[in-house]
């Protein structure tokens, strides 16, 4: 599934960056202008859907690329949604893009797993209040248009959704605007872009100048043509363009019949480029064409190396003929006029399917495998059908005459039996849930360096040599007992056991595997057995998660400089070796659900370590000794761990009880500096109701986050104030919690949903006054979903908000640097807030308020909004925006927007807000109205509101 997200996020690229345009964009300065009238870009009332279309190799993504740079941040959010054609053309593809939009839009997953159709529905429901640019890029169905963006209604006013298609009837679609045909570049600009990529400049050199004139008439303006006969002909001797030239002249009238055969001519040009590549560069390019297109470089350089002579030259030689490129994320790319003209070159083979080099089409394919017509000209296979397709009937012998195998990739294709024989020179062997239980008896692996035989019947490896090996994925291989011997395996760099529920004995070799970077076991729940001893220096992955059998963890032998993070959560390991010191470069350590009794004082040799997680059982542990030792020399690592006392250096320990055990803290010197560098502590389902561990709160002061979700706590007391640093407190869900007596001045965020038992709590506004405010100039959000103690305080103290509300609001007593949001129970606004309105269970209200005398536009406001959910909705966690607008006599503009967390629960809630309000032109305006009309706004249809609220800040001059 990884490789899938990542697959597909290297196609449509990142929006939140800037996109690569063209090194030398020639003509897209007037392509701009001649749109702008399409686009009318600043008009805000409404939503518009342009259509750029044109012949492939034009130029349409460059121009899109550029919209998109151009006037992405005019827009509330913007998406670029590339290669819509081929990822679609996949079984889930165009869930994943519906996926890929609204993250970029919204931020976050929105689609529930209900496929198209659901992905459609959040499309439309939750977009249509936002203002967005979406780019859908080489559209070539009406349907992908539909499920992606099928209605301007779908988007917010201000809108604009443009598309790129070869297909200019796509846009005859009632909801497109306008259309915007592409034309060639016009001699001058033909010139000026051939001569960067011939002569890495603007114009020609004197001597080349009738030539490059007959070259732009062949190329016709097109700047794919353009630029890859340029690079082909760059740095050549006048002989080679005489030469070259009669061989272009094949193709001079090409393009005139171009409505008859769109892409023939096109090819013809095109493969003047190809033909000039040696035989090892031809394969290199058809490979990359039919199988590696958008792969990341350094997965096709392994697997090109294994097989074909040079291909790192082969790369950088196609690079240069601009035949592909490496983008900024290290894919490798390939215009797709190019690759629809390498795979027909395949197709020219032999009109045999069996008789060509590569097969890639699904018909084909099944054709070849169930009817034994392959031979030794097939040298690749991919299978990519399409969703729903039947199994395919293996005859057992497909396989005996493609003994050039090379490449065996199964995307997701099902068999019905596994095969009798393969070919020797496999490279790759790509094939998730193979059939059978081995491989064929006279299979000989020698030459595999990928080796993925995911959530297969596969029972066990014995005797097989991987001496080229470097990927190894088993994951999922419910029937795997064993993984032996693999001492053969010098090479292998990837490990992944996953999930192999039968796994019970990794062998002891696989711990001297040197070139070893990933090894992962993560839920092999009956594993054993792991090597004694661990050798890997250059392992960065190591994840034993949920290994619940696992009791032992291996030595270390060797320092293990580059594992960064490891996971033994969810084991039955009781201790770690003292060897755990030679894992130097360890960054964060998970513990979590785990029987360790003790943790060895090598741990404080962990110069590095920065966060360690122990929830839930840090209470069956009889110590964790923490302690800095006091040295002259600064390098030196400071230890976290019990140490040997030595001499100069007096011990004064304190105790943290965690009820039937304890945890020791050792302060090995007067500094009071102890775990000075942890940044984050998880204490979560932790025993803390009898400890002592606030006391000790200055011993952490570069702790930022504590999580003591699901604890015991029953109070938090004032001297939570001396996390010095603290900003982020959790403590969700802690039943016992009674109250909150007070935060430390560098908190930002507390959230305490659940809490049943939360009486009382120091609510910020009461803290701000008592402090004069100067203390607390960094909380931004306090959520308190489902505290409903809290809400019956409240209500048996009336004046409750409004003496602490009034006393902030009517009179800060500062200037607030920032927005505050508060969400805790509630079902009325207070009585002396200046405007309220009843909602009638919308998510959408408009109220007025009237212009007091003392108001400017450097007056502030408190907004005040009572929630509910609908019926049924429970437990279904989301997060959306609620947008604050205001009217300014044209039309709705945006005034603040505040991203929610919603937690829906059976009772209402209310979110206060104190947003910044600094001179906005847009309320210069209304300093001149008696009336100002304000919108709130929610997309999510579950939110409803009950009622809403206004109340105007007056800034207390005399005060």
């Amino acid at each position: 599934m990884l490789g899938i997200i990542q697959w597909v996020d290297s196609k449509i690229g990142k929006s939140t960056d800037q996109l690569d345009v063209a090194e030398h964009p020639i003509g897209l300065e007037s392509h701009l202008k001649d749109l702008s009238t399409n686009l009318r870009i600043g008009m805000n009332d409404i939503t518009l859907m342009i259509g750029i279309c044109g012949i492939g190799g034009i130029g349409k993504t460059t121009i899109a690329k550029e919209i998109f740079n151009s006037f992405g941040n005019q827009f509330e959010a913007r998406c670029f949604l590339a290669n819509v054609r081929e990822i679609s053309s996949r079984g889930d593809g165009l869930v994943k893009l519906q996926e890929k939009l609204l993250l970029e839009l919204l931020g976050k997953f929105g689609s529930s797993n209900n496929g198209s159709v659901g992905g459609t529905n959040v499309i439309k429901h939750r977009l249509r209040f936002k203002r967005v640019l979406l780019i859908l890029d080489d559209v070539n169905e009406l349907g992908q248009l539909k499920e992606l963006a099928g209605d301007k209604d779908w988007f917010g006013p201000g809108s604009r959704i443009v598309i790129t298609t070869r297909d200019q009837h796509l846009l005859t679609y009632d909801q497109v605007d306008s259309m915007y045909k592409v034309q060639g570049l016009d001699d001058n600009q033909a010139v000026q872009l051939f001569s960067w990529h011939a002569f890495k400049r603007d114009k020609p050199d004197e001597c080349f100048v009738a030539h490059t004139k007959r070259i732009i008439g062949y190329a016709k303006g097109l700047p794919l043509a353009l630029t890859v006969l340029g690079s082909d002909l760059h740095g050549r001797r006048i002989e080679y363009w005489v030469s070259a030239l009669k061989r272009y002249e094949k193709g001079k009238s090409a393009l005139e019949e171009s409505e008859k055969k769109p892409h023939k001519d096109i090819f013809d040009i095109l493969k003047i480029s190809y033909d000039e590549l040696d035989d090892n560069e031809k394969k290199i390019f058809l490979d990359i064409a039919c199988f590696f297109h958008m792969n990341p470089i350094e997965y096709v350089m392994k697997i090109l190396e294994s097989y074909r002579p040079s291909s790192f030259t082969g790369i950088e030689r196609l690079k240069d003929k601009c035949l592909i490129n490496i983008n900024s994320y290290q894919y490798v790319e390939m215009h797709d006029l190019l690759q629809e003209m390498g795979t027909e070159i395949v197709r020219q083979e032999s009109p045999v399917v069996g008789k060509r080099s590569r097969l890639w089409f699904h018909e084909d394919v099944r054709q070849v495998l169930e009817d034994k017509t392959g031979t030794n000209k097939i040298e690749a296979i991919l299978l990519d059908f399409p969703e729903g397709h039947d199994k395919i009937r293996l005859h057992s012998e497909a396989f005996m005459k493609m003994r050039n195998l090379r490449l065996f990739i199964n995307w997701n294709a099902k068999f019905s039996t596994g095969p009798n024989y393969l070919s020797n020179r496999l490279r790759l062997l790509d094939w998730p849930e193979y059939p059978s239980s081995c491989l064929p008896s006279d299979f000989r692996e020698d030459n595999l360096v990928k080796f993925n035989m995911r959530d297969s019947l596969i029972k066990e490896l014995g005797g097989l040599k991987f001496k080229n090996l470097t990927d190894m994925d088993l994951c999922g291989c419910e029937f795997l007992t064993k993984v032996s011997d693999l001492s053969s395996s010098p090479n292998l760099e990837k490990l992944d056991l996953d999930h192999c529920e039968n796994l019970v004995e990794v062998d002891d070799s696989v711990g001297s595997l040197n070139k070893l970077s990933r090894f992962s076991v993560r839920g092999c729940c009956k594993l054993r057995i792991l090597p004694k001893r661990f050798k890997m220096r250059s392992l960065c992955c190591f994840d034993l998660k949920y290994c619940l059998s696992l009791e032992d963890f291996p030595e270390i032998e060797y320092e293990m400089k580059f594992l960064h993070s490891l996971n033994i959560g969810g084991t039955s390991i009781k201790e770690l070796p003292s060897s755990i010191e030679n894992l130097n470069g360890l960054q964060t350590l998970y513990l979590d659900h785990y029987s360790m009794e003790e943790l060895p004082s090598s741990i404080g040799n962990l110069a590095w370590l920065r966060q360690l997680y122990g929830a839930g059982y840090i209470d069956q542990m009889r110590s964790i000794d923490l302690r800095i030792v006091k040295v002259d020399d600064y390098s030196q690592p400071r230890n976290i761990g019990k140490v040997e006392e030595e001499d100069g250096i007096q011990s004064t320990p304190f105790v943290v009880s965690t009820g039937e055990y304890e945890i020791t803290l050792e302060d090995g010197s007067s500094s009071s500096t102890i775990w000075e560098s942890l940044q984050l502590l998880s204490l979560r389902l932790c025993c803390l109701s009898k400890s002592n561990f606030f006391t000790y709160a200055n011993y952490f002061p570069a702790l930022d986050t504590l999580d003591l979700s699901g604890s015991d706590i029953v109070i938090f007391p004032a001297q939570g104030v001396r996390f010095a640093r603290l900003k982020d407190l959790y403590l969700n869900n802690c039943k016992k919690l009674k109250e909150i007596l007070s935060l430390p001045s560098s908190i930002e965020s507390v959230e305490a949903h659940e809490c049943t038992s939360l009486e009382s709590f120091a609510l910020p506004s009461e803290i701000l006054v008592k402090n004069n405010g100067r203390n607390f100039l960094k909380l931004r959000r306090i959520e308190l979903y489902g505290c409903h103690k809290l809400l019956a305080t409240m209500t048996l103290n009336p004046s409750w908000e409004e003496r602490h509300c009034k006393e902030y609001g009517l009179y800060p007593p500062f200037e607030q640097p920032g927005d505050i949001s508060i969400i805790f129970p509630g079902k009325r606004i207070p009585n002396w807030f200046s405007y309220c309105k009843d909602a009638h269970d919308n998510n959408m209200c408009e109220i007025d308020i009237y212009r007091p005398h003392y108001w400017s536009n450097r007056n502030e406001f408190v907004f005040y909004v009572v929630f509910g959910f609908r019926v049924g909705i429970i437990n279904q966690r989301m997060e959306d925006d609620i947008f604050v607008r205001i009217h300014d006599g044209s039309g709705w503009k945006d005034l603040y927007t505040q991203n929610i967390r919603f937690f829906p629960t059976d009772s209402d809630h209310v979110w206060m807000y104190w947003p910044i309000m600094s001179d906005w032109p847009i309320m210069s305006y209304h300093e001149k109205m008696e009336v100002s009309r304000f919108r709130f706004e929610c997309r999510l249809e579950l939110v409803v509101f009950r009622s809403v609220g206004i109340h105007l800040l007056k800034k207390d001059e005399e005060n």
